[in-house]
């Protein structure tokens, strides 16, 4: 429906008009990263769970799927409760496609795995 409302207001030259808060990445096409296949293989420290994360699915729903339950509030637009330390690997935010290195705070539920990462979770 955003991307309905999102359309209809710039065909009627009203885009800047429009205020629109989402609280999941919309999807970006395609999951290559410079070249190469995104995605990799998720660890997440804390618990010692391993799974694999492709280049399109938020590190949230990959670990959501692995059975962990990280804190979030995403949904509910509490934002940045997901963040956390990206301990190795290279993760790509899906808002804008900027490629995020270890060493920063990540959001889990708008970046996905580049590379094999491992994640405080």
């Amino acid at each position: 429906m955003i991307e309905f409302a999102t359309a209809h207001w710039a065909e009627s030259g009203l885009a800047d008009q429009l205020h629109v808060e989402r609280f999941t990445a919309p999807p970006l096409a395609g999951p290559s990263v410079e070249g190469g296949s995104a995605g990799g293989q998720a660890t997440f420290s804390t618990s010692g769970v391993t799974a694999i994360a492709n280049g399109s699915t938020p590190l949230l729903e990959v670990a959501e799927a692995a059975g962990l339950a990280p804190l979030h509030g995403c949904r509910m637009g509490i934002c940045h409760t997901c963040s956390t330390r990206l301990e190795s690997g290279c993760v790509r935010d899906l808002r804008d496609g900027r490629l995020l290195e270890a060493g920063t705070h990540v959001q889990l539920c708008v970046t996905a795995a580049a590379s094999d990462v491992v994640l405080a979770v």
